[in-house]
């Protein structure tokens, strides 16, 4: 067994990204203070880009006057948003830095119940600020701005925020625009799209402070009839979502007036459809966008961690690809009934009559909109790596993972092609720029300090890592980089260690030769304690709720034991403080693998969650081991070991005879929540064998990227 350990808090070297991220942040707020403020030259790039900003406002005050007022035509609006997120990003992480050595002891861990209150305070908070204060700004904002980014300018926006007349609908449409006066100045116009859209947010918002503030109700929305099903809240999601989308394709196909009613476009039912399939197209990028940030309101909201919601994020996604598409294909038909096919598919300069007079005269384009061949040039390569790459993304992951950054080349290009796209694009990309900015401060101030690393020889190699850094709940996984085997290859790992032990244990299997987790194990084994620093990015994964069940059975296969492991060891704990709810009678473990030899990873933790030392009225803890293969003849260990594959129908039979044994006969009968994490077939069997159990509740802790 190889090991090299660095004990002690020996402060890391300033991050080389977060200094760049600094330097970026100053250089840019120095171009956009005036030029009277500055001190070394050049002094007039400050005041020539900035200068209207600073003068007369943040909306429209970019450019340079030219007699109509000041128009959207330079770049300093962008650079003072940016510079100023840079810089704000760089003092926290520098005054983190400064005030690492100052930082109070950690907390003592709360009781159960405190944990719990906590958490359900801390949603509702989350929610209600959704509900109350980001979802109706939002909303307001695409009320009151103009929908093209052309027509931001002082002026403009005055007008538009006072003005009662508008173009978006005809008087033969279903779906009108309302007005809501709140002064001669603030007139917010109540669009059918945008209503639909944040309506359909608020509502998810109201939901999920209401399911924060009543437990049962988040019970009966949270149940499934069967393993894999949906829940009873998921379908009421689904439904409403569908009726928005009537509602929506209602609008856009009949209600809604293209470009002033111009009759090439707007009295044209094949322009229409797709027109409707691009904007549908969009709706779906701009939801797609909440479940992609790792940390946010929304999950905080409804208590869901991000690899649990990331099934929508993949759906969502697919449903972007297939209307993007369907918006493609329907323009070549547009094209092929104009006669400009496949000419106008794949030139720039097109003959499609966007903004003139719709007459095509031979040989002549009559293309004016650059935006419609920017899409053209994103949207292709888009197709290929949102609807293809994923479908192999288990056999290229980093190609899979650096080609989805696409998509901050495809959103800005969208920005522009469609006018009104920020209006459902907006909410995302300020949650995602967020996030960001939050998970990068994070990994770069000095909280992840390398504690220890071995290896063991068990199933081709694991490596086990101890890094400084606490998490909040058991079952967790970080994403971790270490910049000896690659800078830019950041990997997730489920964390073996419990939120009481003031660590992050990791237990890293060898994937096979060349991967990064072969590099890894090589580096560890050779003992090169100077190669090795780590970052680690997290902790995330579900909060913790034990007092909904009688019982738990954890299951892990093979290395999948570390997520199941540091639930058991967070029991133990929890019990050792009587911190555990009287109902909770049973805390069983079953690890399966196919040499004995992995055993000995985990082995000492095991041993001390068995021989704890427990007060009365404490779970029953047990632990059973499995060896599919290997020498079993001489291996001991802290708990029994039997020979083969296990039968979990008998498993699960065996823990509801326990329970029941356990249990008092006037007392409620109670539920056993199953956890499973290992190989997907083994995950598979296991949820198999508990489907349509009355006393089973299952719970896959596994997840696929």
């Amino acid at each position: 067994m190889g090991r090299y350990e660095k004990w002690g808090g020996r402060r890391r070297k300033p991050s080389k990204c977060g200094i760049l991220w600094g330097i970026l942040g100053l250089l840019c707020i120095y171009l956009c203070v005036p030029g009277s403020l500055h001190y070394l030259p050049p002094p007039r790039i400050g005041a020539h880009l900035c200068w209207p900003v600073l003068s007369c406002g943040i909306l429209g005050c970019t450019g340079v006057d030219h007699g109509g007022g000041t128009v959207l035509g330079g770049p300093g609006l962008w650079i003072f948003w940016l510079g100023a997120g840079f810089t704000v990003v760089f003092v926290t992480i520098l005054a983190k830095r400064v005030l690492a050595g100052q930082a109070p002891a950690a907390d003592p861990p709360r009781s159960l119940e405190g944990q719990l209150r906590r958490q359900r305070a801390a949603r509702l908070a989350a929610a209600l600020s959704l509900a109350l204060v980001v979802i109706p700004l939002l909303w307001v904002l695409t009320a009151l701005l103009p929908n093209a980014f052309m027509y931001w300018m002082p002026t403009d926006v005055a007008e538009s925020m006072a003005g009662t007349a508008y173009y978006a609908e005809d008087s033969s449409s279903w779906l009108q625009t309302g007005l809501i006066k709140l002064s001669d100045h603030y007139i917010l116009k109540a669009y059918p799209d945008t209503t639909l859209f944040y309506g359909f947010l608020e509502v998810l918002a109201l939901a999920a402070a209401a399911l924060a503030a009543f437990p049962p109700l988040e019970k009966l929305l949270t149940s499934r009839r069967h393993p894999g099903g949906m829940s009873l809240g998921e379908n009421l999601t689904v439904g409403l979502f569908a009726i928005m989308l009537v509602f929506w394709f209602i609008y856009w196909l009949q209600s809604h007036s293209y470009h002033y009613a111009k009759s090439v476009i707007d009295g044209v039912w094949l322009e229409r459809i797709a027109r409707t399939f691009g904007l549908t197209a969009v709706l779906f990028m701009g939801l797609n966008l909440f479940p992609a940030c790792k940390k946010s309101l929304w999950h905080e909201a409804f208590g869901v961690s991000w690899e649990r919601g990331l099934w929508t994020h993949r759906w969502l996604g697919g449903a972007a690809v297939a209307f993007m598409t369907l918006h493609i294909l329907t323009m070549f038909c547009r094209y092929a009934q104009l006669g400009s096919f496949p000419y106008d598919a794949i030139h720039l300069h097109q003959f499609y009559p966007i903004n003139k007079n719709g007459v095509l005269v031979a040989g002549l384009p009559d293309y004016d909109n650059f935006t419609i061949g920017t899409q053209m040039l994103v949207a292709y390569p888009a197709l290929f790596i949102f609807g293809v790459l994923p479908l192999f993304r288990n056999k290229g992951w980093e190609i899979f993972k650096y080609t989805h950054f696409f998509f901050l080349v495809l959103i800005p290009a969208t920005l522009l092609h469609a006018e009104s796209s920020w209006y459902f694009l907006i909410g995302g990309v300020a949650f995602y720029l967020v996030d960001c900015a939050m998970r990068f401060v994070g990994v770069t101030s000095p909280t992840a300090v390398l504690l220890s690393a071995k290896t063991y020889e068990a199933e081709g190699g694991v490596v086990e890592l101890q890094i400084s850094k606490s998490h909040p709940y058991p079952g967790q996984f970080a994403w971790v980089n270490v910049p000896a085997v690659s800078t830019w290859e950041w990997h997730p790992f489920s964390l073996a260690s419990s939120p009481s032990d003031g660590v992050s244990k990791m237990c890293i299997k060898n994937m096979g030769r060349g991967t990064f987790t072969d590099k890894l194990y090589q580096l560890v084994r050779e003992g090169d304690p100077s190669a090795l620093t780590v970052q680690l990015d997290g902790a995330y994964g579900p909060m913790f709720d034990p007092a909904d069940h009688a019982a738990f059975l954890l299951i892990g296969g093979g290395i999948g034991i570390t997520q199941v492991h540091s639930t058991l060891r967070t029991f133990s704990q929890m019990a050792v403080r009587r911190e555990l709810p009287a109902s909770l009678k049973m805390v069983r473990l079953v690890w399966i693998v196919r040499s004995p030899e992995l055993f000995r990873v985990l082995d000492d933790s095991i041993a001390q969650c068995l021989q704890a030392e427990y007060p009365a009225g404490s779970p029953k803890f047990s632990v059973t081991f499995y060896a599919t293969g290997g020498d079993q003849s001489t291996a001991t260990f802290a708990a029994p070991l039997k020979k083969g594959r296990p039968s979990f129908p008998q498993i699960y039979s065996e823990a509801v005879g326990d329970l029941e044994a356990l249990q008092s006969s006037a007392g409620p009968a109670g539920t056993i929540c199953v956890q499973a994490c290992g190989p997907a077939a083994m995950v598979s069997a296991a949820e198999e064998a508990a489907a349509g159990h009355a006393r089973l509740v299952f719970d896959a802790a596994a997840f696929r990227l």
